[in-house]
This record gives structure tokens, C-alpha cells and sequence, in this order.
């Protein structure tokens, strides 16, 4: 497993479904595939998707997510940064370059939570009866403790529709 691999099994499952609200049905299919795979394997697999969860975990995304939700919680700002990833290697990629790039997805009809996707490594363990142990656990990367790439803005902005709408004025223009 590498990404490339990673982001071919990401792809698959996101061909697989016939709309961008066949949200459960792309889950599925990626844990189809993922029990294919040897333990190993699996578990690779969700250390990479951890480091790409963890890689979304930014200001300017949060800032980005509160301004299409109206506010923002952590539990909220999770399932939003495993929508990205569900999404595939292009929006990932243009997500952490600019979050105003979502919009294409936005226009596409997404809404943008997609809640246990960035668990799809741990939910075919659990269908597959595999134990998880420590050593387990310790192959995964360390959740970060603060958000990274703090800009020149404050946690007051946060709340301020009017500030993010200025900073991102193409994601201000939808309605989630």
C-alpha cells in the first residue's frame, strides 16, 4: 500500500456510485476493496488517510467550513475534511492550495460532511473480526494539536460571516 494505491482505492469507490449523494454506497465499496487486502495492508491504508485527514486540519479550512455552515464544530469540521478526501486527490489537493476550489464540488450539488469516512481502515477490521493492538495504534499518526498555517486573522473571525465572506468570496456566494 502507498498512495498512489491510496488514492486509486479513494477513486474507485467514488466511481462506483452514480451520485454525489450515494454517500453510504461509496463507503461500502471502499470497504469491499479494503477486505481484499491483508492486515498490513489495511492498515497502511489508514495510516495514509489519517495523514491526509490530519494534513486537512488548517485555519483557512476551518475558516472555510465555518463560513458554509454558519459555525463550526470539531465533530462537524471532521466530517467535513473526510468529504474532501472522499472526493479524491484532485479536490484534496486543491483544498489544501485553496479552499475556494470545493466550489466546483459545491456546484455539483455536495453537501460537505461526509461523517466516518476518514474510519474506513477501522471499519473493515471490524467486519473482518481483526483485532486492533498497540502496535497498531502506534503506526498512526499523532492527531496535530493546533491548526496549522495560522494566517494574519484571529478565532474572533471565526464567527464573523462578514470577514470570511471577504476572504472567500466564491464559497460566501452558497447556501449549506
Amino acid at each position: 500500500m502507498d498512495e498512489e494505491i491510496f488514492w486509486d482505492l479513494i477513486e474507485e469507490s467514488l466511481q462506483s456510485v452514480n451520485n454525489v449523494e450515494e454517500k453510504d454506497a461509496q463507503l461500502d465499496h471502499l470497504i469491499e476493496n479494503l477486505e481484499k487486502l491483508s492486515k498490513d495492508s489495511i492498515l497502511e491504508f489508514q495510516r495514509i488517510m489519517y495523514q491526509k485527514f490530519h494534513a486537512l486540519y488548517s485555519w483557512d479550512l476551518y475558516a472555510a467550513h465555518s463560513l458554509l455552515f454558519g459555525t463550526s464544530s470539531d465533530d462537524n469540521f471532521q466530517d467535513f475534511r473526510a468529504w474532501i478526501i472522499s472526493c479524491g486527490k484532485k479536490y484534496y489537493q486543491a483544498a489544501l492550495s485553496d479552499p475556494e476550489l470545493l466550489s466546483g464540488l459545491l456546484d455539483q450539488g455536495e453537501y460537505p460532511v461526509f461523517e466516518g469516512f476518514q474510519k474506513a481502515g477501522w471499519r473493515t477490521f471490524t467486519i473482518l473480526d481483526i483485532t486492533r493492538n498497540d502496535d497498531d495504534w502506534r503506526k498512526m499518526p499523532p492527531s496535530p494539536k493546533e491548526l496549522s498555517n495560522k494566517k494574519s486573522w484571529e478565532v474572533e473571525h471565526l464567527e464573523d460571516i462578514s470577514f470570511l465572506a471577504n476572504k472567500f468570496p466564491i464559497l460566501a456566494q452558497y447556501d449549506i
